[in-house]
């Protein structure tokens, strides 16, 4: 089986079976979107705001990667022109479902990150935020984002930083650094240089760091207790300008 086939395979499984740590609601119904939205809509709180949701409107909008379609549906909500695309069937179907529950439009296709089916000076803005770390050649994948983007056009993106907080608790403790019960097959760490070399093609590049210690619900067991109850508290008393650096997700806002 190749690396593409692996990856759509495991988010197939994570969207049936693993997702499950977020929510105990029956598969597809409004209240399994809703409990996971909330948990989604706290991890990307900043990117969102960086992103400019209700400046959207009007807006021809390519969401990478989408997921079940929590972010899709809210750039449609404010006036987008919403397209996005997910590896997985399963998630598309899903997304799918959610759109219809709220009556909205939506171009959702089942498509890989590093091909996009897409003309280029195609859209307005596209966005990346759960799939780059997630797919065999991240360079392909921003490549594409540049292709498919008009001039002018803005990239929202997401990696994971190699050098923060929470990729050396994993490596310490031995956890996984995405789920629980199963990491991807694919899952690329990677630095602030590297991230900037990334997107080196786009006339603009703005890297902000987040995603700094907090509470874990989705983890169980004596490690999740013990972060909870000891490594959360010290952190805490940490300077902000000391832990900065380490933030977990490095957001990337580029202009093509």
């Amino acid at each position: 089986m190749n690396k593409i086939k692996q990856v759509q395979k495991y988010w197939d499984e994570y969207t049936t079976e693993i997702q499950t740590q977020f929510t105990s609601k029956e598969l597809g119904s409004r209240e399994y979107f809703q409990e996971i939205k909330i948990h989604h809509d706290k991890a990307y709180a900043l990117s969102n705001q960086i992103l400019d949701i209700p400046n959207l409107t009007g807006k021809s909008v390519l969401e990478v990667g989408c997921g079940i379609g929590l972010d899709a549906l809210e750039y449609a909500k404010h006036g987008a022109r919403v397209t996005a695309i997910d590896l997985s069937p399963i998630c598309i179907n899903l997304a799918k479902r959610y759109f219809s529950y709220n009556n909205l439009n939506g171009v959702l296709r089942i498509g890989n990150a590093e091909q996009l089916p897409y003309e280029d000076n195609e859209f307005d803005v596209v966005v990346a935020r759960q799939i780059l770390m997630f797919t065999p050649d991240p360079q392909k994948a921003v490549d594409e984002m540049l292709r498919v983007l008009k001039p002018g056009g803005e990239a929202v993106a997401l990696l994971h930083n190699r050098h923060s907080w929470y990729a050396l608790l994993g490596k310490v403790t031995g956890t996984n650094l995405v789920a629980q019960a199963k990491d991807p097959p694919v899952n690329t760490l990677h630095s602030i240089k590297e991230a900037n070399q990334m997107f080196q093609k786009f006339s603009v590049v703005k890297i902000i760091l987040d995603k700094f210690p907090s509470k874990t619900k989705r983890r169980t067991g004596v490690l999740a207790r013990l972060y909870n109850l000891a490594f959360i508290p010290v952190t805490k008393i940490i300077p902000t300008r000391i832990i900065k650096p380490f933030g977990w997700y490095i957001i990337i806002k580029a202009i093509k």
